[in-house]
């Protein structure tokens, strides 16, 4: 899948809940042959979830001490499995990491049932669903472990804490990223950024909310051009309508790495998608 931007790993050093170290930092740019994986994933997942509602802004739930205890226990664990989402390097065998992959899911499964309106918790829980490793002699450095049901819940629990925190750029960005890349739905997630744009309170945000949305388009664009899904004048339109979010972008903050990544693609996938 077209994925100038790679989904947001949490930073290391802070356990991923701090945002603005999340946008300096946690943003990896990964070309367009990463499709074919991405397309593999997508007849997987079921297609019984809505699409994104309008945001109604809410004061986020307050949040027990146990309830963080929990949440730092399933990092932990996560961390072990994954050394992505680790706080700190850890030195284990191949068994340790297989050993803490269960741990992890089953306490951010806890969370989520002791503390429905968590958000950090369903979006660790739909972590563990989606990013937990396997590791074996044929993969030492760990594999994909995720199944069609682990995926399908995974999305779900992006899609929860975005419901529970509908304002949160992380919550938002981890549900747009699993819309695309394992629902292929680009409309809902083209849809997701235009509503988070107009609730963006910074120009990083709308920066972010217009690049992603257009993101949303080149996608719908470059797949239903080669899946023959769309007619040439329907991939001209998504094309051209990721190049207006774009052009909006820029003239907010036209030197921001994610205008000018968003510019290299299109330029590289202008004659791809429709000859010009």
């Amino acid at each position: 899948m077209i994925r100038p931007f790679h989904v947001w790993h949490l930073p290391s050093s802070q356990w991923g809940m701090d945002k603005g170290a999340r946008m300096a930092g946690g943003t990896r740019w990964f070309p367009l042959i990463l499709f074919i994986a991405m397309v593999s994933l997508r007849p997987l997942v079921a297609q019984d979830m809505p699409s994104p509602t309008r945001i109604n802004p809410v004061a986020p739930t307050a949040i027990t001490e146990n309830a963080r205890r929990l949440l730092e226990l399933g990092q932990l664990y996560m961390g072990r499995n994954n050394p992505a989402y680790a706080c700190t390097p850890e030195e284990l065998t191949a068994q340790q990491r297989n050993d803490a992959a269960q741990p992890a899911l089953s306490t951010l499964q806890q969370l989520t049932t002791l503390y429905p309106k968590y958000a950090d918790g369903w979006l660790w829980l739909g972590i563990a669903l989606t990013e937990t490793l396997c590791y074996s002699k044929q993969s030492p450095k760990g594999a994909p472990s995720s199944t069609p049901a682990t995926i399908t819940e995974g999305v779900r629990a992006f899609r929860t804490a975005y419901e529970c925190n509908p304002t949160d750029l992380v919550c938002v960005t981890y549900y747009g990223d699993a819309l695309m890349q394992y629902r292929a739905d680009f409309d809902a997630a083209r849809q997701l950024w235009e509503n988070y744009f107009k609730i963006a309170k910074t120009d990083m945000q709308k920066v972010t909310a217009l690049t992603q949305a257009a993101r949303a388009c080149l996608n719908k664009a470059y797949f239903g051009k080669i899946e023959k899904r769309l007619s040439p004048e329907q991939v001209k339109q998504e094309f051209q309508a990721a190049e207006r979010f774009v052009q909006q972008a820029a003239a907010i903050c036209p030197q921001a790495p994610h205008v000018t990544a968003m510019q290299g693609l299109l330029k590289q996938y202008r004659t791809t998608l429709y000859g010009k």
